[in-house]
């Protein structure tokens, strides 16, 4: 009997249903295939990372300007300054430093040659001395270019001879001077790195320290113009 059951398992073994291999349904091999299609096909030139990488660098933030010209808030501006005003004339090495996209910090070494004839507190009194000094401008327009307002501080250290006539007398004075002012003006951009400033100031000359008989001081109007060069 048991051999029977062995035997006819045995028989209908080869008959019995095969189950079924999972497949992917059809639209997801098609979903695939467009897949490994996409994942093959090259990116193009403009999407390639290095082209992405030179698209974010020629931003708002790049260091060119739409007309090819380096930006001017990118470069540090060295070049000579004339200031001229009623009693002299001021000679000066000029620097730009921006520190925002519309402002400068300015420097400024240089020479105040004077003549005030009888406007100080003698009869004549001529004479000059180095200093220099520091400020501040906001330009208005784009590219530190255009209307300006600025406020500054100079000092100098001269020495003034002065003369009087009754009576007849003369003498030499030291004096250290503080000249803040406030200053506005207009910014040119001349050429790829070439930029010049003309500036009007209004302010006061104050005498801090005096070694010898007082001489001149008071309000000053100075007017200049600075050409500098980008580095």
């Amino acid at each position: 009997m048991l051999c029977s059951l062995v035997l006819g398992a045995l028989a209908a073994a080869p008959n019995a249903p095969v189950p079924p291999v999972p497949t992917a349904p059809t639209h997801a091999r098609r979903d695939l295939g467009l897949g490994a299609a996409l994942d093959a096909a090259p990116l193009p030139r403009s999407a390639r990372p290095g082209r992405m990488l030179a698209a974010q660098e020629d931003g708002p933030s790049a260091s060119w300007m739409p007309d090819g010209q380096p930006r001017a808030v990118d470069l540090q501006w060295w070049g000579l300054e004339l200031q001229a005003y009623p009693a002299g004339v001021i000679p000066a090495i000029h620097a730009q430093f921006p520190v925002s996209s519309h402002g400068v910090v300015l420097a400024r070494v240089g020479y105040n040659a004077t003549d005030r004839g009888d406007w100080g507190e003698h009869d004549e009194e001529d004479g000059g001395g180095p200093g220099g000094g520091l400020g501040y401008r906001h330009y208005f327009g784009e590219d530190l270019g255009g209307w300006m307002l600025g406020g500054r501080v100079d000092f100098w250290s001269l020495n003034v001879d002065w003369e009087d006539d009754a009576p007849p007398r003369s003498g030499e004075t030291d004096v250290f001077v503080i000249q803040p002012a406030v200053e506005g003006g207009y910014g040119f951009r001349l050429g790829e790195r070439l930029r010049l400033d003309l500036a009007l100031a209004l302010g006061v000359e104050i005498n801090a320290r005096t070694d010898g008989e007082s001489v001149g001081q008071g309000a000053i109007l100075l007017g200049g113009a600075a050409l500098t060069w980008g580095f």
